[in-house]
């Protein structure tokens, strides 16, 4: 029986896709199988992730490298954007239910003194607010001396001489008090940065004004960009809870 010899393989045709290996296969047919298997990366790309296909236009960038980075940036801004929008609903959950605390238990309260003591402990425990004050403005302090205690009082014509600026103002005030006005509503200008002060007005025999203030020893803390919606919340809630008090006592 003659046998028959098949013709050797074209250098073309090298199946790269094959298991076996040759130590014959060299670059030129690796460019050969190239050149007749157009399809080849667009079947196996795998393999370009593992390739190093430097870019041949010098500092130039192409189209296409430009978008993927484009969208690459964004991609990790709106991460970012995300990372962020989770924090501060987390800070919000949070100061929600400090703040739902403080006042349950505001509501519990059945003297202003008791009122005052509570606001300060929550304030310092759960806020972490450094400095607390909370006064009451009267021209009479004789007369609500049997209903609030006498650190918790002054006299209104000692604050129109000490703290004009805070009496007059029409919203809460952020920022950098005067030693003189640290030393009225704080009873010291030591450690005494910055400051938010809330004020409002309580049914009383006589106009009266009460005063809520918070400090920081950092002088930037509290400035023209913090936001007040907390403590006017509070200064809110103690105004009506004051006038309840001494509503229920008359």
């Amino acid at each position: 029986m003659t046998s028959v010899t098949a013709p050797p393989r074209p250098s073309s045709q090298v199946n790269l896709n094959s298991n076996e290996t040759s130590n014959d296969i060299n670059e030129q047919q690796v460019v050969n199988f190239l050149k007749n298997t157009p399809e080849f990366f667009r079947q196996n790309p795998e393999i370009l992730a593992n390739m190093s296909l430097p870019h041949g236009s010098g500092n130039a960038v192409s189209l296409v490298e430009r978008q993927v980075a484009i969208l690459r940036e964004r991609s990790m801004q709106a991460r970012h954007k995300m990372s962020e929008l989770v924090d501060n609903a987390k800070d919000n959950d949070d100061l929600f239910n400090k703040t739902q605390a403080l006042v349950v238990d505001l509501l519990k309260t059945s003297t202003i003194d008791e009122l005052f003591e509570i606001t300060y402990t929550h304030f310092s425990d759960y806020f972490s607010v450094e400095k607390t004050s909370i006064l009451i403005i009267t021209p009479n302090v004789e007369a609500l001396t049997g209903e609030i205690s006498q650190p918790f009082l002054r006299s209104a014509t000692d604050a129109q001489e000490k703290i004009p600026s805070v009496l007059s103002a029409d919203a809460t005030l952020c920022g950098v008090l005067r030693d003189t006005e640290s030393e009225f509503l704080f009873s010291s200008s030591n450690e005494i940065g910055s400051a938010a002060v809330a004020t409002r007005e309580i049914s009383t025999d006589a106009p009266s004004t009460l005063i809520l203030s918070v400090a920081h020893k950092n002088t930037d803390h509290y400035n023209q960009h913090t936001g007040t919606i907390f403590i006017d919340y509070i200064a809110q809630f103690l105004q009506i809870k004051i006038d309840q008090l001494i509503k229920n006592k008359r």
